[in-house]
């Protein structure tokens, strides 16, 4: 359960408590059990990798199927008529081949082919929308638009859903680097997914393309729109190289963490910098979802007098401190405590401190000296007969 948290669960909020955040977008990858291969809604199950998804309800976990994540959304559009809901559909782990080749019949039947009646004027089938291109936001009020990032075929001369090509960015590893651009796809949408990258450079990354200033990349001007993946992957599990040292790098959560507050302190001082922008990310938190809500209209009255800020400097350094202590190597931790009371004759006690370098990494300093600083330092203390070690 530790290792799934850590690196596979994405989200504390269910689709529900999305929705009702204001999560308008939904990266939904779809898996099925071995055995399967019938074609059917109800045996696409929601993934991460290889990770099944679960709903929690009344303290009992069940799977969440593709088709509870359309019934929550309907449900939430008959209750605001005037949103609307992206979900954007991936296989990550469809076991059947069968299935595979099917996958846009199946999702067509269970969606735009569907006449269950919801609700007096409107069919299943009518929440969905239609068609194949890009719509503009008041065709689709109401309405779920279906995105693929790689074509679903229904037919040789149908595909489901809207495509939106998002190409594979996984060979950015260390930004600037030439593999680290942005990529553009057919309808001149601008999309940043190094999902590699750890989170000092995933923000640097963000930064410098609000700035159009990505390092080491030729900067196009005349894309439409930019959807900038936030999230990190912090075990690759079809590299068994480097899955022991991902076991002891930063959780999603710790790297989401880093990387969204940084994104609502910069929103509210640069509003006017995120024009046209999707933002994708992991454990999003209120005070991010409103940043980038009110930046649509920052001088709006409504939203001036109800302005989103970052005040909380304690749980915006507390979140620094979790994340830049989970990437030093866990031996020097253990070291570092094991030679705590080791010490005869030296009273000085071991510390963590943070560091940048002069190429302008950062790093984390494992030393028992530490520049004076109470920013960036964090100390080992003793408690309980030395039975405890807190950080502090």
């Amino acid at each position: 359960m530790g290792l799934y948290k850590a690196f596979s669960k994405t989200q504390d909020w269910t689709i529900e408590e999305q929705l009702e955040h204001g999560i308008r977008y939904l990266d939904i990858r779809l898996g099925t059990n071995e055995k399967t291969s019938e074609e059917d809604i109800n045996q696409l199950y929601v993934v991460h990798d290889i990770i099944t998804c679960v709903d929690i309800k009344n303290d009992v976990a069940r799977a969440l199927k593709l088709s509870d994540v359309f019934d929550i959304c309907i449900n939430f559009l008959t209750k605001h008529d005037q949103e609307t809901i992206i979900i954007a559909i991936k296989d990550d782990n469809i076991k059947s081949e069968k299935i595979q080749k099917s996958l846009g019949k199946i999702i067509e039947k269970a969606t735009l082919l569907n006449q269950n009646k919801i609700t007096d004027t409107k069919l299943y089938s009518d929440f969905f929308y239609k068609k194949d291109k890009i719509p503009l936001l008041q065709e689709v009020k109401g309405k779920i638009v279906v995105l693929s990032r790689k074509k679903i075929q229904i037919s040789d001369e149908r595909n489901l859903g809207t495509l939106v090509e998002i190409p594979n960015m996984g060979e950015c590893r260390n930004y600037p680097h030439s593999s680290c651009c942005p990529r553009f796809n057919d309808l001149d949408i601008r999309i940043q997914d190094n999902y590699n990258l750890d989170a000092t450079e995933k923000w640097r990354i963000t930064v410098d393309m609000f700035d159009n200033n990505v390092q080491l990349c030729n900067n196009k001007y005349d894309y439409k729109s930019t959807i900038n993946f936030m999230n990190m992957a912090e075990m690759d599990t079809s590299n068994a190289a480097t899955i022991l040292n991902d076991i002891f790098d930063a959780s999603i959560e710790q790297s989401a963490n880093y990387v969204n507050n940084r994104l609502t302190e910069y929103i509210i001082k640069n509003p006017e910098k995120i024009r046209n922008y999707w933002f994708i990310m992991d454990y999003p938190n209120t005070d991010s979802i409103r940043a980038i809500y009110q930046s649509n209209d920052p001088n709006k009255t409504e939203f001036q007098n109800n302005k989103a800020e970052v005040d909380n400097w304690f749980q915006f350094a507390w979140t620094d401190v979790k994340y830049f202590i989970s990437l030093a190597p866990v031996e020097t931790i253990f070291d570092i405590i094991e030679n705590i009371f080791k010490r005869n004759g030296n009273n000085a006690i071991p510390c963590l401190q943070r560091k940048i370098t002069n190429a302008g990494n950062e790093i984390i300093k494992t030393n028992y000296k530490c520049v004076k600083n109470n920013l960036n330092q964090w100390y080992f203390k003793s408690s309980g007969k030395g039975k405890y070690i807190s950080i502090i």
